[in-house]
């Protein structure tokens, strides 16, 4: 599942909507949706960014790019930061900047075009 994809999308298509006042399932109500949305946006892409950044020296796997991007707090929450790794790489793929290869150990590593 590319579940980062979908919360994208879903954000974008909330932002298009004409309301005063959310009410989110959690947290408080939000008045300035676009607002939020936007912040929302620039974080994501922010990260995705520095994620990419993280190819630059070659092809690392997305627990190597956990490790980078958070040291070892992707030691002790792997769940965590590979869900978030692995969520942005969807992103950086979806827009053809990476690729995933194979190599000889039979790891998936990913790789700047």
């Amino acid at each position: 599942m590319r579940s980062l994809v979908l919360y994208i999308d879903s954000l974008r298509r909330t932002a298009e909507l004409d309301v005063d006042l959310l009410l989110p399932g959690h947290g408080n109500p939000v008045e300035s949706h676009r607002a939020l949305v936007e912040e929302r946006l620039d974080f994501h892409q922010r990260r995705k960014e520095r994620l990419f950044g993280g190819l630059a020296e070659g092809p690392l796997t997305a627990h190597e790019l956990a490790l980078d991007l958070w040291g070892s707090v992707a030691e002790r929450e792997p769940f965590l930061t590979l869900s978030e790794a692995l969520g942005h790489l969807d992103l950086l793929e979806d827009e053809a900047r990476v690729v995933v290869v194979e190599g000889d150990d039979g790891l998936l590593r990913y790789a700047s075009v």
